[in-house]
């Protein structure tokens, strides 16, 4: 075989030189890959999916659709490479040399530079460039393999499942559907759907923080990369108040809430979030830290990184940056995908030659395939080797899984997307490097334009993020391998973007409050056992420019005014309250007296009914009854409580501002949780005693309201489906809509009407309906609930005159303004102190003034506002004595004292008055019953009923309307003395001193004995009473003229003597008249009210001869005109 012809291997052929046999070497293999590459090329035949497939059918127009530039390019491509195949297959000598370089076509000359395959590279490096290759292939596509935070999806049930999960509209089963009730209008079918539950938002912020505390414990569920400053208990329970206007009472809320959620669900996750909030604000910050070191390999340096939000902002920056594929590139599935398609490619170019070599020898020589694995022949030991190389890579694609995408075509558009969100991202971060992480320094260095600015452009960037982040899991769902690394920096990106928000936010909030509320620019905030306290935010609270509730403000100066702080800023509040109070009500009452001028008199009865059995309306600008009078300190101790919680209630809000002028205070306030519980039982708790269902609401009922009345809304859609163009149905649905849209705090009569509405259009429908669309059986529930609720109206009547002396006593009170006016005006009209000039004394003029309207305002009482006025006049005191005006204090009370004497006489007169009502009210609610459930039947007994018990009502108001004057004329009955039991003295032999001190104690008790004999004096009562019953009897004169006129004569002789008598008789006791003085009856009169102080002596039996004598001197000024005058002087004198 060595023969220098040998065209197999030049090796052979010695008389070659190793140069030489080296070209030949390289020249036969290139020459026969070549022909081996044009011959696969001409023989095996296009893939349909392939993309020299696309590139020569494909249309210019749907080519648009694809994201690949370089697509039209490929088959150019491909001919200008067999092109080059076919000439290097015919080179020789030199030519195969820069056949070799032009392989590395950038060490080419110009020349070659100029060929059609180096325009066509140019071509496609404008479409897909080399740089942006380079960076795929040694930085993104490393990181993308090593340090990707999600997995690719496996199948395309996974991937539904996850869009089913994550993407749909309502995420969880927590969530409590509104319902959606569909009437019908002139234009068509409108749904009109209820708003989300306060309960329910709460619930699901609760449910948030336990997934955070579960992340941190588990790690199994997605993250919440920022949170508010406050701690995470106090940012569940603060938002509830907030959505319910912290109104104990829920009135923002209506019946369909009720069925949305459950309070006590949301106190046992409170209770439970409680215990844990410290953990999970701590846990929060130490994550929030950990962000700003980013996510393994995507950031590489943190060192320079600075802490808090600018630290996460830089952070999430780097991330997004390192995440975002260069441009024009591959996805990295795809590219894998391709790579393992070339190699299985190159496996199977080498693997040909080798099994044809293999199969020759097999059928030449009987040699196996391995005996070539040892071959020094270039081309076969170079395939041999390439293909051991494919086998391993091979193996490795075999247990590599499968990944599933949606459209790979989708993936350049996500990129440019990412690339272009990337950019305004960009333009953000300056706006955001201008700002400090301080609120005050932000109010110094900008002005408000210019933060209100910078807010609405990162709350507008927010809201980008949040779409942009929607439309992402959305629309590129299968690539969320690819995107959640660039989405979780954005997250950590907009957690600092949130705190900067808060940050400029809370700083307006602060200016804002400063300069429309005169916010304290400074205060001290201590914690006490009912929240945080501060005098200085509790004083800004009670102003008139002050955000907060009037019912809060009445509850904070009540406890001030209860601990004497700030007292005479907090009674002019209370003066200017009540101040408005009585000026609606004077204004409401000239109104009505208005409308009852065009009235007839069974109209003026109808009006009057249908006023006592409505609801009464407040206003929101007006303090409500209940609270004022708790101002006025006449509140019992259940009212006491209920102003402690609205107490507490108002250190929340003031709370809630706290944290919104960015004050933070992690520390657990145990107020909050009592408060919660005295919520959940106010809410959830029905009372045991009758419920006054005219003013009244009950959630109880409500709640068992909407259950019943929910199967029948349902039943009369499905009906409704049937039967479209039947207004019956829709008027139902309408009907219901309206009770579930009542808010909370109606009254339950006035529930108990809408309740009637519902049932008679459901009745209306019945009348027209078949069985088969009969709505009786979801109709019986309804009409039993009304008969219950007409029970328990039955049950308040029992109580109506209760109700009737509360609401007189409650308008005594509050109608005293004037009183408490002119404490604090220090002035009255002129014409009233010209009235009560006899009163003015000096400089005491104004408060004598004061006491002598106190005293005509208790004089003018009925029987049923008496004790009532009597209070007034003692809280009027207490207000004199808390404006530093002690002596008027003193005199005010010694009035009150004075004319309390009289108040068991007064309620034994109120208590007789009041039984014969009691009766008729008992006798009548005895026989009243609610049994039928026909509506009609209810709805005439309703009627009937009111009209009578008002009757009643009526005569009640005039048997207790009775003025007390009278009674102020009866003598006071006076406590009989007890005989003071003398200690018995040993007798003893006194001489001297001693003896005669003996003597002279003797005489004192004798002449004392003498002088307190009351024998006399009461012979002279019962000789006076005999003369009264003389002077008053009544005689019935016989004759005629001139009988009558000596009989007249011969009775008026008698009684003058007995009156003389009467006169005698006072003189030997020592009741002389006293004649060398001037007697002043106001003067008397003034003194026995104003000069007898409190528990001072024997102040009981003084006030009661004071009260004798005032009565005498009444008497005196009008006397029996058959006493002379000079007599009625004498006894006038006696009485003074």
């Amino acid at each position: 075989m060595k023969t220098s012809s040998c065209e197999i291997d030049p090796r052979f052929n010695h008389n070659v030189s190793n140069t030489e046999c080296g070209e030949n070497i390289q020249r036969f293999v290139v020459v026969t890959i070549c022909e081996w590459i044009s011959f696969v090329i001409n023989t095996v035949a296009v893939s349909p999916n392939s993309a020299e497939h696309y590139s020569r059918t494909i249309s210019q127009f749907n080519r648009t659709a694809i994201g690949f530039k370089n697509l039209q390019l490929i088959a150019k491509v491909v001919d200008a490479i067999v092109t080059t195949l076919k000439e290097a297959s015919h080179l020789g000598g030199e030519n195969e040399v820069a056949y070799s370089h032009f392989l590395q076509y950038d060490r080419q000359d110009t020349n070659s530079r100029k060929s059609a395959l180096c325009k066509l590279f140019e071509q496609m490096s404008e479409g897909w460039p080399v740089d942006a290759h380079a960076n795929f292939i040694n930085k993104y596509l490393p990181l993308y393999k090593e340090h990707r935070q999600v997995e690719p999806f496996r199948s395309a049930e996974e991937f539904e499942r996850f869009s089913s999960l994550v993407l749909s509209p309502t995420n969880g089963s927590d969530q409590f559907e509104p319902m959606d009730i569909t009437r019908e209008d002139d234009k068509g079918h409108i749904a009109v759907a209820q708003t989300e539950s306060p309960i329910t938002k709460a619930l699901n912020l609760a449910s948030v923080v336990r997934e955070i505390q579960r992340f941190f414990s588990t790690g199994v569920v997605h993250k919440v990369l920022s949170l508010n400053c406050i701690d995470a208990f106090s940012a569940v329970f603060l938002s509830f108040w907030n959505e319910i206007n912290f109104d104990s009472s829920l009135s923002s809320l209506s019946v369909s809430h009720l069925m949305q959620s459950e309070l006590r669900s949301l106190a046992t996750q409170l209770w439970r979030l409680a215990s844990n909030s410290p953990i999970v604000s701590h846990l929060v910050k130490e994550e929030l830290m950990c962000a700003i070191k980013g996510l393994p390999g995507w950031t590489t340096d943190c060192s320079d990184i600075g802490d808090g939000w600018e630290g996460r902002l830089q952070t999430g920056l780097i991330i997004m940056s390192n995440a975002l594929p260069p441009a024009e590139t591959l996805d990295p599935v795809i590219f894998e995908e391709e790579k393992s398609a070339y190699q299985v490619n190159v496996f199977n170019a080498v693997n040909r030659p080798l099994t044809v070599l293999s199969k020759w020898r097999d059928m030449v020589s009987r040699q196996p395939p391995e005996c070539d694995s040892c071959s020094v022949h270039p081309v076969i030991a170079s395939l041999w080797d390439i293909r051991e190389e494919m086998k391993s890579v091979l193996e490795q694609l075999q247990d590599k899984p499968v990944v599933f995408r949606q459209d790979a075509n989708q993936y350049t558009s996500m990129c440019k997307e990412m690339r272009s969100f990337y950019g305004i991202v960009s333009a953000v971060v300056p706006v955001l490097h201008k700002l400090s992480s301080d609120a005050d320094s932000l109010r110094v260095e900008f002005d408000s334009s210019q933060l209100s600015v910078a807010a609405a452009q990162l709350r507008s960037f927010a809201v980008s993020a949040s779409g942009f982040c929607r439309s992402m899991l959305s629309k590129f769902g299968s690539f969320l391998d690819v995107s959640m690394t660039y989405m979780l920096g954005l997250e950590i990106f907009l957690s600092a973007l949130h705190e900067a928000c808060d940050l400029i936010e809370a700083s307006e909030r602060r200016r804002d409050l400063q300069v429309a509320t005169a916010f304290p620019p400074k205060f001290e905030v201590k914690v006490s056992a009912k929240g945080l306290h501060s005098s200085e935010l509790l004083a800004w609270c009670c102003r008139a420019a002050s955000p907060m509730p009037l019912r809060l403000k009445a509850a904070v100066v009540r406890q001030q005014l209860s601990s004497a702080e700030e007292v005479q800023c907090n009674l002019e509040w209370v003066r200017q309250q009540w101040q408005k109070w009585y000026e609606r009500n004077v204004a409401k009452a000239a109104e009505k007296d208005f409308v009852y001028r065009t009235k007839t008199e069974e109209e003026k009865e109808e009006l009057d009914v249908l006023e006592f059995f409505s609801e009464q309306e407040q206003s929101q600008e007006v303090i409500t009854d209940d609270d004022l009078l708790a101002l006025l300190g006449s509140e019992t101790e259940a009212d006491c409580g209920g102003n402690d919680f609205n107490y507490a209630t108002a250190l929340l809000w003031l709370r809630h501002v706290l944290s919104g002028v960015g004050y933070s205070d992690r520390n657990l306030q145990s107020s909050d949780l009592v408060l919660l519980e005295e919520l959940v039982s106010r809410t959830s708790t029905e009372k045991e005693s009758a419920i006054d269902v005219y003013r009244t609401a009950s959630l109880t009922q409500f709640r068992r309201a909407a259950e019943v009345l929910e199967p029948l809304a349902k039943r009369t859609r499905v009906i409704k489906e049937r039967w479209p163009e039947q207004v019956s149905l829709a008027s139902i649905l309408e009907s219901i809509n309206n009770f579930f849209n009542v808010h909370l705090c109606t009254s339950l009569a006035k529930m108990s009407v809408l309740f009637e509405n519902i049932i008679e259009q459901c009745e209306d429908w019945e009348k027209i309906a078949d069985r088969e669309n009969s709505l009786r059986h979801e109709l019986a529930p309804v009409r039993e609930l009304l008969v219950e609720w007409k029970k328990m109206e039955v049950r308040t009547w029992g109580e109506v005159l209760n109700r009737v002396e509360k609401d007189g006593r409650m308008r005594s009170q509050l109608v005293a303004f004037p009183l408490f006016d002119a404490l604090f005006k220090n002035e009255v009209s002129v014409e009233y102190l010209y009235f009560m000039r006899s009163w003015l004394v000096s400089d005491a003029g104004a408060d004598n003034a004061l006491i002598a309207m106190s005293t005509e305002w208790i004089t003018n009482a009925s029987l049923l506002d008496y004790n009532v006025r009597l209070r007034s006049i003692r809280c009027l005191a207490e207000w004199a004595k808390l404006l530093g005006r002690q002596q008027l204090s003193e005199q005010l009370l010694s009035v009150s004292g004075h004319f309390e004497q009289y108040l068991p006489s007064v309620e034994e007169s109120l208590r007789q008055a009041r039984e014969p009502a009691d009766h008729a009210l008992k006798d009548y609610v005895r026989i009243v019953k609610f049994n039928d459930l026909n509506l009609w039947n209810i709805k005439a007994s309703s009627q009937k009923a009111h009209t009578h018990l008002y009757k009643i009502v009526r005569k009640f108001r005039e048997a207790v309307g009775v003025q007390v004057s009278d009674v102020f004329d009866k003598l006071m009955v006076m406590d009989e003395v007890s005989d003071v039991s003398l200690p018995s003295l040993p007798e003893c032999n006194l001489s001297g001193r001693s003896r005669r001190a003996h003597q002279l104690a003797n005489d004192v008790l004798t002449k004392a004995t003498t002088i307190c004999d009351v024998s006399a004096a009461v012979e002279l009562m019962e000789q006076t009473k005999t003369c009264d019953g003389s002077i008053r009897e009544l005689i019935n004169y016989q004759g005629d003229d001139e009988q009558k006129e000596k009989q007249q004569g011969y009775a008026r002789n008698s009684r003058q003597r007995a009156v003389a008598l009467v006169i005698k008789e006072s003189q030997s006791i020592g009741l002389n008249a006293r004649k060398a003085m001037v007697l002043d009856p106001e003067a008397l009169t003034r003194n026995s009210l104003t000069a007898v102080h409190l528990d001072v002596g024997e102040e009981r039996y003084v006030r009661k001869c004071a009260g004798g004598r005032n009565a005498s001197i009444r008497k005196a000024v009008a006397p029996n005109d058959q006493l002379g005058v000079a007599t009625r002087k004498h006894l006038v004198g006696i009485i003074g």
